[in-house]
């Protein structure tokens, strides 16, 4: 599912590439994050709006986060 949400996500003008991730607060309550490349600085009303045309509300992410890169981690 997460891989669906990214899918959507990079479909948005604007949007370069993006990560989503299942974490967890302190009181252990899970949630979504998007970390999110884009040229300019993005419009979180905006991207919302358009994932909750195409996705189910427990799908879209909660927090978003804009990164200058996406990091890669060596194996």
């Amino acid at each position: 599912e997460l891989g669906e949400i990214e899918t959507c996500l990079n479909r948005i003008e604007g949007i370069k590439e993006a990560v989503v991730l299942a974490k967890k607060d302190q009181q252990d309550n899970a949630y979504l994050c998007a970390y999110i490349v884009a040229g300019e600085k993005i419009d979180i009303k905006l991207i919302r709006g358009h994932l909750l045309k195409v996705l189910p509300d427990y799908m879209v992410p909660s927090k978003y986060v804009q990164v200058v890169e996406i990091p890669l981690t060596d194996k």
